[in-house]
């Protein structure tokens, strides 16, 4: 398969790696303080947003790679955070993490209750997830956008599955939400938020 093939997902996999690079560039200057700080009834603290925003793209480039005979070649397909025991590394519970242990729906006294490790720790899983979520989205031919993608629903919340190409800009459109929420938490820390790359 050439990259004449895929325009469509070279682009996609542009635009998720700026915005993978904005939300690590975005944390480069924070102290451990800052990286955990959250407002007292606000958004999680901007270390939670860059792991959430990690464990879901590590979610789907595991779920792609499993049901893409084309993307057979990058597996096993194993998310990060399971092939490494990461949970256990940071001392978090699975299966109390919320939906899919992504933080999704976790209230949010639990959330913010959760033990960050050191920024370094976050900064290297989210490398490694943000790199392979880049890589399989990239593969990906254009041919399979508009395609059901197969098997069972792969996000619990929708009603049936759905094809490659609205799974792929609804992912992005979360990795840029979440990004603007890390940006406007570092701009209440008194810092510059927005990030240019």
């Amino acid at each position: 398969m050439t990259s004449a093939s895929r325009p469509a997902t070279a682009l996609l996999a542009h635009h998720f790696k700026l915005g993978h690079a904005a939300a690590l560039a975005l944390v480069e200057e924070l102290s451990e303080e800052h990286f955990r700080w959250r407002p007292a009834t606000g958004p999680q603290s901007i270390g939670w947003n860059l792991w959430h925003i990690a464990k879901w793209d590590d979610f789907l480039a595991e779920a792609l790679v499993a049901r893409s005979i084309s993307l057979a070649h990058l597996g096993p397909a194993r998310q990060i955070w399971d092939s490494r025991g990461i949970a256990d590394q940071w001392g978090w519970k699975t299966g109390r993490l919320g939906l899919l242990d992504g933080g999704t729906g976790l209230p949010d006294d639990d959330a913010a209750a959760l033990a960050l490790p050191a920024k370094q720790d976050v900064v290297a899983y989210a490398t490694d997830a943000f790199k392979q979520l880049e890589i399989v989205a990239g593969e990906l031919d254009d041919s399979l956008l508009p395609d059901v993608v197969p098997g069972s629903i792969i996000y619990p919340n929708d009603a049936k599955q759905d094809t490659y190409g609205n799974y792929l800009v609804p992912w992005m459109n979360h990795c840029y939400e979440h990004l603007g929420t890390m940006e406007a938490i570092k701009g209440l820390l008194g810092m510059r938020g927005a990030v240019d790359l």
